[in-house]
């Protein structure tokens, strides 16, 4: 956490197991993007990440950390 830039991804699955939100958490400032996605697989959640931060200047974005879930595999490309 020492500069702005270096960002988490995970997602949330509602309680019926039909809404999916893709969270992106900026480690320093923890400034937080939400976007619900439609299926819980790799090529949505590229594209919501890409739609996410897509709005951020290039220069905060250096690295993206997702956790082991099966929808960030196989690895996402940007």
């Amino acid at each position: 956490r020492q500069r702005i830039g270096d960002w988490e991804i995970d997602t949330v699955i509602g309680r019926t197991g039909h809404s999916i939100l893709l969270t992106v958490v900026d480690r320093l400032s923890r400034l937080t993007l939400i976007k619900k996605v439609m299926q819980k697989d790799s090529q949505e959640i590229n594209k919501g990440l890409v739609e996410l931060l897509g709005a951020i200047p290039k220069e905060f974005v250096h690295s993206i950390t997702p956790d082991h879930g099966t929808e960030f595999l196989p690895a996402f490309t940007i």
